[in-house]
């Protein structure tokens, strides 16, 4: 999962004893603080009362607030028919939460000069600078200025999944018409793999 999106924690209580357990609760909490957000109870209501061989769901819900490897723990309490005896359990689990996908393009003409009919070739390099992967990327529509021909590609094609932390390059070929300075710009565009969010 990546930053923004919601993180379901559930503990599941199971009476193993004989005797019906009562006054049950359970409270939880995420470590370390400020990777998440947040610790609504969801889910249906859990009976105060859980007899023996029963099962109760406790749920919470929190929103990943930055990246890195979280842990929640939750401890379950409750007492004995007497009203004396604390019975209580504790559990943990971890996950990775992910840095949203984010884009970087940079596109490049030769910088030297070129005589008209001249091939020239329009390179586009595209990083994903976030730890997520980033889905359907892709570059258009272009806008062609000066004395340049119609563009022709790209190579390799796409739309293509860039991972995170990764580059991936895309060159288009065009012909010099005349002579002058000629511009080419783009637009790239994808979503977080993960959260579907848009990217450009």
């Amino acid at each position: 999962m990546s930053v923004g999106q919601i993180v379901v924690f559930k503990l599941v209580v199971t009476n193993t004893g004989e005797a019906t357990l009562n006054t049950l609760s359970a409270v939880t909490g995420a470590w370390p603080p400020g990777l998440v957000s947040g610790a609504t109870p969801t889910g249906p209501p859990v009976p105060s009362t859980l007899a023996p061989g029963v099962s109760g769901t406790f749920e919470w819900t929190f929103t990943a607030t930055a990246g890195g490897v979280v842990e929640f723990c939750a401890t379950a309490t409750g007492t004995t028919c007497a009203g004396t005896q604390v019975v209580s359990a504790l559990d943990c689990a971890q996950t990775t939460i992910l840095t949203p996908a984010n884009l970087v393009a940079t596109l490049t003409l030769p910088t030297g000069p070129v005589c008209p009919g001249d091939p020239v070739l329009a390179v586009l390099r595209v990083t994903n600078t976030g730890q997520a992967d980033a889905a359907n990327v892709d570059a258009g529509p272009f806008e062609v200025s000066g004395p340049l021909g119609a563009l022709v590609g790209p190579t390799p094609g796409l739309p293509v999944t860039i991972a995170g932390g990764a580059s991936e390059t895309f060159s288009w070929t065009t012909t010099a018409l005349a002579v002058g300075a000629g511009w080419v710009t783009t637009t790239v565009t994808g979503q977080d793999a993960l959260s579907g969010a848009p990217l450009t």
